[in-house]
């Protein structure tokens, strides 16, 4: 992509974030907005972020409203998507959830401890998926929004991203309990999975992430920071 066209999709990826957070936030209150509503915020949204980042490049021969609606044809996809992730019965967590992860790495030898990293991440959705046969017990999905074209199930699950969503999903989560309302419901559901899925305009893609995988990952961001500070 060109200088241009890598600013119009960087700003109108953030206006579809922003949007879908809004309806999470709704949903969340037992709101459903229609698709005015949703379209009206979405406008509102642009238009309050070109005012802030003016002026936004696009390519030649193309104008901001074309960006617009195809970006609102595309965000109204995915409000579908999270309506029926809700209607279904998962419990929305909530949008640009923040955590910090801490990995440790050991001597091979001895399995002392060497070093520590901690790691600041935002998940862009989070929901619970309950378990019908445990009661209490549910698997939590980590959605992230994707404003551009889908990609195979087999591209994405070689992805860095995806495989460190998967990664501090699982330490931070499994096997614990996680209150709803997040950090402070009484309620609250032991997480026995955690599974990374994500939302186009037009799919749902999951994403199945191995053990062997998870090694792998830590492995990849452990040397990673260790060439960072090196």
């Amino acid at each position: 992509l060109d200088r241009s066209e890598q600013n119009i999709n960087f700003f109108s990826g953030h206006a579809v974030h922003a949007v879908n957070g809004w309806l999470v936030a709704n949903l969340q209150k037992g709101r459903v907005p229609t698709d005015e509503e949703f379209e009206a915020h979405m406008r509102e949204h642009w238009n309050a972020g070109l005012r802030e980042f003016k002026p936004v490049g696009i390519p030649g021969g193309e104008d901001m409203e074309g960006w617009l609606r195809e970006s609102t044809r595309r965000s109204l996809s995915m409000k579908r998507m999270v309506e029926r992730i809700h209607a279904r019965g998962e419990i929305l967590v909530g949008t640009e959830i923040p955590n910090f992860f801490l990995l440790k790495e050991y001597e091979r030898r001895t399995g002392k401890l060497k070093k520590r990293f901690v790691v600041h991440a935002i998940f862009d959705f989070v929901a619970l998926r309950p378990d019908p046969e445990k009661p209490g017990h549910a698997k939590l999905v980590v959605y992230d929004f994707k404003s551009g074209p889908a990609q195979s199930r087999q591209k994405l699950e070689k992805d860095i991203q995806v495989r460190t969503y998967a990664l501090f999903g699982r330490e931070k989560w499994v096997g614990q309990e996680f209150p709803v309302p997040y950090l402070s419901g009484e309620k609250s559901y032991v997480i026995d999975d955690v599974s990374v899925e994500f939302i186009y305009n037009a799919v749902k893609q999951p994403t199945n992430i191995t053990a062997w995988n998870h090694e792998q990952t830590r492995r990849k961001i452990i040397n990673t920071f260790k060439r960072i500070h090196s």
